[in-house]
């Protein structure tokens, strides 16, 4: 057994060096993927924000729980933007 895995071909690592800056394609795909965080969050803030809030305690403390993070995923997505663009 030992022997075949040693007879396979090794594999390339294929290491990026820190100095150099990604792709023009692997950044446009990051600001996509920010873009998409953001509308997501904003699709899933407004619909939480159309619901009546809850009568029970508990379910309000986790209703506005739910709003502030939906809120939070839309500003770290805008901020992984920004970091992208500027």
């Amino acid at each position: 057994m030992a022997a075949l895995l040693l007879a396979l071909p090794a594999r390339g690592v294929s290491a990026q060096d820190p100095l150099v800056p990604p792709s023009a394609h692997h950044e446009a795909a990051r600001i996509m993927s920010a873009e998409v965080a953001m509308a997501q969050a904003q699709a899933q803030l407004a619909a939480l924000k159309a619901q009546p809030a809850p009568a029970t305690l508990g379910d309000r403390i986790r209703w506005e729980l739910a709003i502030e993070a939906a809120a939070y995923a839309y500003r770290d997505a805008v901020r992984q933007e920004e970091l992208r663009v500027y």
